[in-house]
């Protein structure tokens, strides 16, 4: 057997109890764990297994502040178990990039999951800070957590979430 298929066999094994523990803590639906598990599969085949750390420096960074704001009011799912579409969007890229290893896959990686962090880090920062939320569309005053509005707060913890993630790839 060769290494590629070793690979994958070892990640198959190992996506199926990372899919019960992460529903079971309510961090992904079903369908979110088995588009985590075909990321990683896409990841560690193409790239090979370092290229995972930045996907669990992702999970555990962006669970762990979402802790923070459990009673969050929002207009989003926040609190409840991210589903499929959620985790093609956070690491779905990040997989079709390290796909196509041909045109400097590893810095078009970083840059995704750097952004995702970016993303993820401003939302929950934002919520948590609870300072003025401006809507990036309309420039009217919305409470924190709501789709569009921008914060101080959360610019801030978008930009360290980033740059933690850039520093942890470095």
């Amino acid at each position: 057997m060769g290494t590629g298929l070793i690979n994958s066999l070892f990640v198959c094994a190992l996506a199926v109890p990372f899919a019960w523990l992460t529903m079971r803590m309510r961090v992904l639906t079903l369908g979110g764990g088995v588009v985590a598990a075909l990321i990683a599969l896409a990841v560690v085949s193409s790239q090979g297994w370092v290229w995972l750390a930045p996907l669990f420096l992702f999970l555990i960074s962006g669970v762990l502040l979402g802790r923070l704001n459990k009673n969050a009011r929002t207009d989003a799912k926040h609190g409840r178990p991210r589903d499929a579409t959620q985790v093609f969007c956070s690491g779905g890229i990040y997989a079709l990039l390290a796909l196509a290893h041909d045109f400097h896959a590893e810095l078009w990686m970083t840059i995704s999951i750097c952004t995702a962090t970016c993303d993820t880090w401003a939302s929950e920062i934002g919520m948590y800070a609870r300072w003025p939320t401006i809507n990036i569309a309309t420039w009217r005053k919305v409470p924190p957590g709501f789709s569009g509005g921008i914060s101080l707060a959360g610019t801030l913890g978008g930009f360290a979430g980033a740059m933690l993630m850039g520093l942890f790839i470095c």
